[in-house]
């Protein structure tokens, strides 16, 4: 029908940044080490469901082979193993991934951590469903995520519960790197790796992604239950809607750009309690108004103008800057106008041009899920293998690691996203065990590295985790100094795991140095 428009009005709302759960604060410090803050996430229970698909997979596989060739036994350990491996992969970058064990590329770290067969095997192995219950294709609970439904489920709800979201938050798209054979492998032209898993996603400004769903994922189309949303707001709108479920009304600022945005979508939202900016594309308008590209054009870079929607309250404000910009909101228009520095060609020099409040506004807040993709992009793992669903695994582990950072950093950590990254992985490779009931058939001290760590850059979650520590006597000619501060003895005593010199007399500068 025809509609009316007017001036906007204008909308606020208490700020606030990212906060980690109240039931958490307790546990959580900024002096916590990275893997408290990684096991918010990848808990105990997701590793050992892990674990039990994982052997029921082995299980399948012994079954059904026919040179009787047994799998060996995996464990929690093994898992958390391979975890750290890769993450460390997408750390330290080689051509070839058995070029970490070979002798003139060996990475003492990972070779020291298991073998190369034994970690090919477990990889292979790595399961997150059963396979015995896969749907038929044809069946109406055929599921193309299936293989990784339950890692996708847990993790997305990890992510919420830990954190009281913020007040700015955006959706937008995510891009898995992946080139194999898969039905959900997508063609994204405009990004930078353009073959892969497309997932949409929900972050803060501050870069935490609080859910996401994988595009394909079996339920994930329409709007959430008992939404009544016009169906103008098209499936891209859903999407939207779907990842805002869970949020508190009249608590956020959401921004994405014109792929989902329609003013049916704004209207909605403004009904729901939410504040959303985004940009538009001309066709979904709805015959808005508004002064053309060459109108604007002819005023000179920096015009706007702006209309609301009276029925829908919703303002559309069209900007000139090298081409027209729409953008559409249910909360804010042009006023007040700011500048901005542009380059001018014909003049060869910059200068100040109008800018309406609503694109400010957008280019502060719209790139939180682009952030996250910064970082992940970093040290992504170049782990290739023939299962598609391990790269959708691992990328969500890559995530709980960025996420787990952010947290960190939120709460006054000073760690850079590398030493965070580097610690979790050198303590799912060397650290403790997470239960420890017996002292029965304690390992033997392993050989000690061949090249000494630092005792300040020891992690903290090793040093003190009172596990598998062993004083080590070497042949040596000549002893080394003990690294326990104040102590100016020399020994030849190692510990096997910290791979550091430490006196065992009656100093015992040994047991001090592993207690806190």
């Amino acid at each position: 029908g025809k509609q009316t428009w007017k001036i906007p009005t204008k909308s606020k709302i208490d700020e606030r940044k990212l906060k980690l759960n109240p039931d958490l604060e307790d546990s959580l410090s900024k002096n916590s080490s990275p893997i408290e803050f990684f096991n918010l996430f990848v808990t105990s229970e997701l590793l050992d469901m892990i674990l039990e698909q994982t052997q029921l997979y082995a299980t399948s596989l012994s079954i059904n082979n026919t040179n009787g060739k047994e799998v060996d036994e995996i464990t929690v350990e093994d898992i958390k193993k391979a975890f750290g491996i890769v993450l460390y992969m997408g750390i330290l970058k080689l051509p070839n991934r058995r070029m970490y064990w070979q002798n003139n590329t060996r990475v003492d770290i990972i070779a020291n951590t298991m073998g190369v067969n034994r970690f090919a095997k477990i990889m292979q192995l790595l399961h997150y469903n059963d396979n015995n219950l896969i749907p038929a294709s044809k069946s109406e609970d055929y599921n193309k995520c299936y293989k990784i439904q339950p890692l996708v489920d847990y993790i997305r709800e990890k992510f919420f519960e830990a954190v009281i979201p913020e007040t700015y938050v955006a959706v937008d798209e995510q891009l898995v790197p992946f080139k194999g054979a898969s039905c959900l492998k997508r063609y994204l032209p405009k990004k930078p790796k353009k073959w892969g898993y497309k997932l949409w996603a929900i972050a803060g400004v501050s870069g935490y992604v609080y859910t996401f769903e994988v595009d394909g994922e079996k339920g994930k189309t329409g709007p959430p239950d008992g939404w009544d949303a016009p169906e103008k707001c098209g499936e891209s709108g859903f999407v939207v809607l779907r990842l805002i479920e869970k949020l508190e009304e009249d608590k956020h600022k959401l921004f994405f750009d014109n792929f989902f945005s329609s003013p049916e979508l704004m209207e909605y939202l403004a009904r729901k309690g939410f504040w959303a900016l985004a940009t538009l594309n001309a066709n979904r308008s709805r015959k808005c108004p508004l002064p053309s590209e060459s109108e604007l054009k002819k005023s000179g870079r920096g015009s706007s103008a702006q209309n609301v929607n009276k029925e829908r309250s919703v303002v559309v404000t069209s900007w000139y800057d090298s081409r027209r910009v729409l953008m559409i909101s249910n909360f804010i228009g042009k006023e007040p106008v700011g500048e901005c520095t542009r380059y001018i060609r014909k003049e060869k020099a910059t200068a100040s041009v109008e800018r309406p409040a609503s694109v400010e506004l957008y280019n502060n807040y719209m790139g939180g899920v682009d952030k996250s993709d910064m970082m992940l992009a970093l040290y992504r793992t170049k782990y290739r293998c023939r299962k598609w669903y391990q790269r959708i695994a691992l990328h969500l582990i890559s995530q709980c690691a960025v996420n787990a950072w952010i947290i960190y950093k939120e709460m006054g950590g000073l760690k850079s996203y590398l030493d965070f990254l580097t610690e979790i992985c050198v303590t799912l490779m060397v650290g403790k065990p997470q239960s420890d009931d017996s002292d029965e058939d304690q390992p033997e001290p392993p050989p000690p590295p061949k090249k000494r760590m630092k005792a300040s850059n020891i992690p903290e979650a090793i040093r003190y985790d009172k596990y598998d520590h062993w004083p080590i006597l070497l042949d040596m000619p000549n002893a080394q100094r003990c690294k326990m501060d104040g102590c100016k003895k020399k020994t030849m005593f190692m510990c096997s795991k910290c791979n550091v010199y430490l006196c065992v007399t009656k100093s015992t500068c040994f047991l001090n140095f592993h207690g806190k």
